[in-house]
């Protein structure tokens, strides 16, 4: 009893120890639906932030996060703006203080000398877990059966022919992706790529057709490694 009051103390600490960080990002892209631009991380950001441009030192709300990778996120606009390709944006993103990784450490030593053969992990984060294993495994096999009659198992090994049979995307997806690939921000290479991730997404998601939320997800992935 008295470890889990250390427990909720430490948890109480480290909110306490959070703290609220302005993050700069650059825009790198702009299709017809989303914005993309590219932190150095986006350690703190969430799917629903705001992001802002400053002007005369205030903060004006120009974009809400739809998608989220480690250095890369994509929003829809609030209203119509100038934002191009170069512009700095802003958020606040909501840090927790490195200096509490010291105390995570002699926490989890208190509990490592007090009950040894207890896992040091949540239920939550044991279902968490468990969520996450069943829906891999659910999504290898529908990749499975999907190439039951192939010679490939996965999504990344599909041919361009197979591309073509098993990523048809609508009108609109196929509008942005020909908007990418006219900028010269996507080669066919990278073209097929961007299918193939994100018939995975939708895959794990368990949808048949591949939605445009899928399709801007994978892009945003491609366009964060380009520039890198």
């Amino acid at each position: 009893m008295k470890i889990f009051g250390v427990i909720l103390i430490f948890s109480a600490f480290v909110f306490a120890q959070s703290e609220k960080l302005e993050k700069k990002g650059v825009v790198t892209y702009l299709s017809s639906q989303n914005v993309y631009v590219k932190f150095d991380d986006t350690e703190g950001i969430a799917a629903g932030d705001t992001l802002f441009v400053k002007e005369n030192s205030n903060y004006k709300p120009v974009l809400v996060v739809n998608f989220i990778s480690s250095r890369s996120a994509a929003g829809e606009t609030i209203k119509e703006g100038n934002l191009k390709v170069g512009d700095a944006v802003f958020v606040f993103a909501i840090v927790v203080k490195k200096d509490n990784d010291q105390i995570q450490d002699s926490i989890k030593q208190l509990i490592d000398s007090k009950i040894p053969e207890q896992k040091l992990i949540t239920p939550d984060e044991e279902n968490l877990s468990k969520i996450i294993r069943e829906r891999v495994k659910r999504t290898r096999q529908i990749q499975k059966e999907r190439f039951l009659d192939s010679k490939i198992s996965l999504n990344s090994e599909m041919s361009i022919p197979q591309i073509k049979k098993y990523c048809p995307i609508d009108s609109k997806s196929q509008a942005l992706l020909k908007k990418v690939v006219d900028s010269g921000n996507l080669s066919a290479r990278g073209y097929h790529r961007v299918l193939r991730v994100a018939r995975t997404i939708a895959d794990l998601e368990e949808k048949e057709s591949i939605l445009f939320s899928h399709l801007s997800e994978a892009l945003m992935y491609r366009l964060e490694k380009t520039y890198q």
